[in-house]
């Protein structure tokens, strides 16, 4: 990542210059994922910044995010599947011949 190109962001984030930011994210699309620009937006009170870099860094993670959504779903669909087993009627334990408890 450009050093003053960051530091320009940085400065830009907390004086809620939108245009300066976006200009910089364009330039490096990483710069939307790294912490100082969003913590700079939100320690200014700029809920413009905020929300510009929220969405590219999102943006920029979809993919991570759709996996996690599956693996998500595929737990829940688990977790269903063990919840209605322990709550399962318990079947006929089948015995093992000469187990026969009534013949002793």
């Amino acid at each position: 990542m450009d050093r003053k190109l960051a530091q320009r962001a940085a400065t830009a984030a907390h004086a809620g210059d939108l245009d300066t930011v976006r200009a910089a994210v364009a330039k490096d699309a990483a710069m939307a994922r790294h912490w100082s620009l969003l913590m700079n937006a939100c320690f200014g009170g700029q809920p413009d910044v905020v929300a510009f870099l929220i969405g590219e860094g999102a943006a920029a993670r979809s993919q991570l995010f759709e996996r996690i959504a599956v693996k998500t779903e595929m737990i829940r669909k688990v977790k269903e599947e063990l919840r209605s087993l322990v709550n399962e009627e318990p079947a006929e334990t089948p015995r093992a011949p000469g187990d026969d408890k009534t013949s002793a």
